[in-house]
């Protein structure tokens, strides 16, 4: 079982794109709004073929623990050891 975590960084656009004309790519302005941070939990188990992302809005030990809990109690309920890379 592999976990990893990140945290990107949420922007909203403040104006509108302009409309490409044929042949031109899209005009998109470069300034941004900052939106907040999420945190994104990465969770693998490359040998069956499975994974799974779960967002947080912050980032704790106790959305780490959560992150925990849900493997041991819902993924991986009926295992007896769960070796954690």
């Amino acid at each position: 079982m592999c976990l990893d975590e990140t945290t990107k960084q949420l922007v909203k656009e403040t104006r509108l794109s302009l409309a490409a004309k044929p042949g031109h790519p899209q005009y998109i302005d470069y300034e941004y709004e900052r939106a907040g941070v999420a945190t994104l939990f990465m969770l693998c188990a490359p040998l069956l073929g499975w994974r799974e992302v779960r967002v947080t809005e912050s980032k704790t030990g106790i959305d780490y623990a959560h992150c925990l809990k849900y493997l041991a109690e819902t993924v991986f309920a009926q295992a007896d050891k769960i070796v954690l890379v």
